[in-house]
């Protein structure tokens, strides 16, 4: 089934300096809900000095794609984190990370908007050619969202993510560019 953008809502963007705070309380609100799903915890991104966040955007090689909240001013609804492998060897790949979208615009098209803008920028870098995704727990409407786009499961890791005594699989993803 092919899912398509059904949202009248902002436009997915990069993120601006002036969102670093609003995408701080997406980034706490998205580990408290799905811990498992992220490779942070809400108490270290609490720590996390801003600067650090800024410093990271100032890399060529890293951005964050945002979504604009549609009703509440200064405020995002949906993030997909995108990084190139800095590594000489691993430069053909990049790697899209802490993909969230608010629970109330789920199942809209925000999250795929999100992840298609993300992958348009990937492929404005020169010489990347792979987009690398890991999703923690396989819900599967996650899954045949990825794959709808184009990603494949390539393996899965058993036992990937142990918290809280849960043990999660991690189903690891690519998309050729």
């Amino acid at each position: 089934m092919r899912r398509h953008w059904r949202c009248d809502m902002t436009e997915p963007r990069l993120i601006k300096r002036g969102d670093l705070d609003a995408y701080r309380r997406l980034r706490v609100t998205m580990l408290k809900e799905a811990p498992w799903a992220f490779a942070s915890l809400p108490y270290v991104e609490l720590s996390s000095h801003p600067s650090v966040v800024k410093q990271w955007l100032d890399d060529p090689g890293n951005d964050l794609v945002v979504v604009d909240h549609p009703t509440e001013d200064g405020e995002l609804a949906s993030a997909v984190g995108i990084q190139r492998e800095t590594k000489a060897q691993f430069r053909h790949k990049a790697i899209a990370w802490g993909v969230y979208t608010i629970p109330e615009y789920r199942g809209q098209g925000l999250g795929e908007a999100a992840m298609r803008h993300a992958i348009e920028v990937v492929r404005s870098w020169p010489g990347v050619e792979t987009l690398l995704l890991h999703v923690t727990g396989g819900a599967d409407e996650v899954l045949e969202l990825y794959t709808s786009i184009g990603f494949e499961t390539w393996g899965i890791e058993p036992d990937g993510v142990r918290l809280g005594g849960a043990s999660y699989d991690v189903h690891r993803m690519r998309l050729q560019l």
